[in-house]
């Protein structure tokens, strides 16, 4: 980065929406042996020296979320993206790992590739799904791209991350294990990932 310090990577899980797919919250879902949201702070724990749970303010002192270092969203913002805003609001020079607990799917070593591959020269290093489009919830968010997040959230907007990402220079990534970057957003999808997990 020609000399300049590359930014701390903070880890952060994103656990604040509404679920309203889902029918409940997706981090108090048991994947892996421990509710979602403890499971990914593990997995991110691993690559960040820092790693917060994003929540919205109704789930803070909510089991799995009151044992796990908290970034309460302020409710100004809707979606994702306020996850993000918490994060940046407190770590404004920080880069953000973002993992969103309704990825099941990624593992440890998907993150250990995502961090290697890492280029804070870029705005954000990012993978990409087969059909072209970015995923913004398994992400490296580089601190260059705070301000413009900031901006597209104000007034109670809620800004698109897929949008920003393919605005912005990206380090777009391939990643080694396409089916692991799957959403389980519905009861029939966490099924079905259950029985994918009881077959691996």
């Amino acid at each position: 980065m020609n000399g300049r310090r590359v930014p701390e990577l903070v880890g952060l899980v994103v656990a604040g929406g509404e679920s309203r797919r889902m029918r409940r919250d997706k981090g108090a879902i048991d994947y892996h042996g421990l509710p979602q949201a403890e499971h990914c702070h593990r997995l991110l724990a691993a690559q960040c020296d820092r790693v917060f749970v994003s929540v919205n303010p109704r789930q803070a002192s909510r089991d799995p979320y009151r044992g796990l270092p908290l970034l309460v969203d302020s409710g100004a913002v809707a979606g994702p993206a306020a996850g993000l805003v918490a994060a940046w609001t407190a770590f404004p020079d920080a880069a953000l790992l973002a993992l969103a607990v309704d990825l099941p799917l990624v593992d440890a070593s998907l993150l250990a590739d995502l961090a290697g591959r890492r280029n804070p020269g870029k705005a954000a290093t990012a993978y990409v799904h087969p059909d072209g489009v970015v995923e913004p919830l398994c992400t490296i968010w580089e601190p260059g791209l705070r301000r413009g997040l900031i901006e597209a959230a104000r007034g109670g907007a809620s800004p698109s991350l897929r949008g920003l990402l393919e605005a912005a220079d990206v380090e777009i990534l391939v990643p080694p294990e396409p089916d692991r970057i799957v959403s389980a957003n519905t009861e029939a999808r966490r099924r079905e990932v259950l029985r994918a997990l009881a077959q691996a």
